[in-house]
């Protein structure tokens, strides 16, 4: 799911249980190496899942690292359901004392620098997650770039809350992760949505007939059409009519052809308004989605009520009553809703 605007720029090049993985060309988006991103899901370290079973998780990670590694940049995005506390790596965002003002001064340190984390705890699953940081030199952007500097919670369950949501970059692009976020708990789901920005400079290019505003619009009538006919038979619109036969005669490059459908655009419009009556576009009117018929007041106020608490948790996420109430009402939130669709 990307913009249509992207979607040049990137191709799919495989995916497998838990794993897909993207190419993002360099020269699209204003990248020095092509940058490869993986989107993964690991499933919990002891978890019955039978594919987890079979599944050597890190190994197939690891593998493809190196595949992609030697055609240019990685970038690792997911829930790794890896624990790491605090643990850092060699490279870290330093902290300026403006930060917040002027946050495209953020540098990379050349010293070692602690990585922040709500979380203090390891589990297996983070150990080797560092393990695999440490030999494929890769940085965990949590709790070491502006946006995230505590390195705030990203799933918050019924026994407590943790960091298990990452993005992972090789060292060579970490100076370019600018920002990241770590968004309020969906409704959903006991994760946040993480993003991050990419500072590449990169922009969509828009044509110049794409920017322009749409030309009025003109009602056909039958009855003024032999009108319409004489007026362009006029001498000095045959004689724009037969320099544009001779230019297109000639083999033109792309601005000299849109010049000439510009030409023949202002010489068909301009007679036409003379003749036509104008219709003047009205504005397009976004259509919401209409709420489902089952979808009532209740479920529209508690569903304000789970939003309200998210946010809540995003400020205090070691407040154990808020989150508890969190989960309470994500779950009357869910029954509610199944509840309703069955009547």
């Amino acid at each position: 799911m990307c913009k249509d605007g992207y979607r040049p720029g990137i191709k799919i090049l495989e995916s497998s249980e838990g794993f897909i993985w993207l190419k993002l060309d360099a020269k699209f988006f204003n990248l020095k190496n092509d940058l490869f991103l993986c989107a993964v899901y690991f499933p919990p370290q002891y978890s019955q899942n039978h594919y987890s079973k079979k599944i050597d998780y890190f190994q197939y990670l690891s593998d493809t690292i190196i595949k992609y590694g030697n055609q240019g940049n990685v970038m690792i995005a997911g829930d790794l359901n890896s624990r790491v506390g605090t643990n850092s790596e060699e490279s870290f965002h330093e902290i300026p004392n403006i930060d917040a003002l002027c946050p495209e001064e953020v540098r990379v340190a050349s010293r070692i620098s602690q990585r922040l984390s709500c979380d203090q705890k390891v589990n297996g699953y983070g150990k080797k997650l560092l393990q695999l940081c440490q030999a494929f030199n890769l940085k965990l952007t949590n709790g070491s770039v502006p946006g995230d500097r505590q390195g705030s919670f990203t799933c918050y369950g019924n026994k407590g809350s943790s960091v298990v949501d990452y993005f992972v970059c090789d060292s060579s692009i970490f100076n370019i992760v600018s920002r990241m976020k770590v968004h309020p708990p969906e409704y959903g789901s006991v994760h946040s949505p993480i993003s991050v920005h990419l500072d590449t400079k990169f922009q969509v290019l828009v044509s110049d007939g794409e920017s322009l505003p749409s030309p009025p619009k003109i009602k056909w009538d039958e009855t003024k059409a032999e009108t319409f006919k004489k007026l362009l038979r006029q001498e000095p619109n045959l004689m724009r009519l037969k320099n544009l036969e001779f230019k297109l005669k000639c083999n033109l490059n792309k601005d000299a052809l849109e010049a000439c459908t510009k030409e023949l655009t202002n010489i068909l419009f301009s007679n036409a308004s003379k003749s036509f009556k104008i219709v003047k576009r009205s504005k397009k009117r976004v259509m919401k989605p209409k709420s489902k018929p089952w979808y009532n007041k209740d479920c529209v106020s508690m569903k304000k009520r789970l939003s309200n608490l998210a946010n809540l948790l995003k400020k205090s996420p070691r407040d154990p009553l808020i989150r508890g109430n969190f989960i309470k009402i994500k779950s009357e939130y869910k029954k509610l809703v199944k509840h309703y669709k069955k009547l």
